[in-house]
């Protein structure tokens, strides 16, 4: 929704973690269009906080999931209102599955889906493999100047 609704900067000089920084500072100006859930990956505490105010009683969900961005906190800040703040990490929650379904039930079907998943990912993911100091430093500048297409995973092996 905030993507949505704040443009994009358009600033390709910046570091990519901070191409949408601005959006942030354009937030008062977002519509708030009834219940709204926030999936944060940022784990920036000063962000959580500017989009609670905005949101303040529209938020029904919030799940902590990464914590992509410079100063990033895996707690959630002090002063968040509801809802509370869920942090999402898959063990608990592959624990909570196993113990709903059984076991059995459970890793039957993650292997079905998984099977499917690796199969189908062909279409549309590329893998793109590095060796050493130098491939590392490749992978870096790329992704600092915004070169990694989002279809491409990369794999850095020490040597």
């Amino acid at each position: 929704m905030l993507h949505e609704a704040v443009a994009d900067s358009g600033d390709d000089a910046s570091p990519p973690w901070s191409r949408h920084d601005d959006q942030y500072d354009r937030l008062a100006s977002a519509p708030v269009e009834g219940p709204a859930t926030l999936v944060d990956f940022t784990g920036q505490p000063e962000r959580l906080l500017q989009v609670y105010d905005h949101f303040a009683g529209d938020l029904t969900q919030t799940l902590l999931v990464g914590y992509t961005h410079p100063g990033a906190r895996i707690a959630p800040p002090q002063g968040l209102t509801d809802p509370v703040q869920e942090i999402f990490f898959t063990p608990p929650e592959e624990e909570q599955a196993i113990a709903a379904e059984g076991a059995e039930s459970y890793l039957r079907r993650y292997a079905t889906a998984e099977e499917r998943y690796v199969k189908d990912s062909a279409s549309w993911l590329s893998v793109r493999r590095l060796e050493g100091p130098d491939g590392l430093l490749d992978a870096l500048d790329a992704l600092l100047a915004g070169e990694l297409p989002a279809h491409t995973g990369t794999v850095i092996s020490p040597s």
